[in-house]
């Protein structure tokens, strides 16, 4: 039975060319290798079909061993994302990981509290509200099962 399908683009003028960039830059990924194809011979193809017809072809990567000794050791720098120790410190007015620090509501404070001084006195503090929202946000827990800590 005949084989199915389109034709491969790489043909032997193009193996060719490709066993010239390899043995220039034996360290070459697919993606540069793709490249330097399409630029010595105008044949453009994915690297996956590629990587496919040069298995199917016989060539193999080479990986040296990576040098342990003389490889200058790579500094972990912080990462922009997540948690520090600064963002886990939990302030002594904080009852709750996901509480306000004093900070953080000094800067959040005039939205929550106004000085209206007109209708019912609240009966629980606003701030312990927004902890209890901040609460909620943080752990993904239902309104009824908030510690007893919170307003009901």
């Amino acid at each position: 039975m005949a084989k199915r399908g389109r034709p491969s683009k790489i043909q032997e003028r193009e193996l060719a060319v490709l066993r010239e960039v390899i043995k220039e830059k034996p360290e070459s990924s697919l993606g540069e290798l793709r490249d330097e194809l399409a630029r010595r011979t105008g044949v453009h193809t994915h690297e996956d079909h590629l990587s496919k017809q040069l298995k199917d072809k016989g060539f193999k990567r080479l990986r040296e061993p990576s040098p342990t000794v003389d490889s200058p050791t790579r500094t972990e720098e912080p990462s922009p994302y997540g948690y520090t120790d600064q963002h886990r410190h939990q302030a002594p007015e904080q009852q709750y990981p996901s509480c306000l620090s004093g900070a953080e509501w000094e800067l959040v404070s005039d939205i929550f509290e106004t000085e209206g001084g007109r209708g019912v006195p609240p009966r629980y503090p606003r701030r312990l509200l927004v902890d209890a929202c901040c609460y909620v946000v943080r752990s993904g827990c239902s309104w009824r099962i908030l510690p007893k800590e919170f307003p009901p």
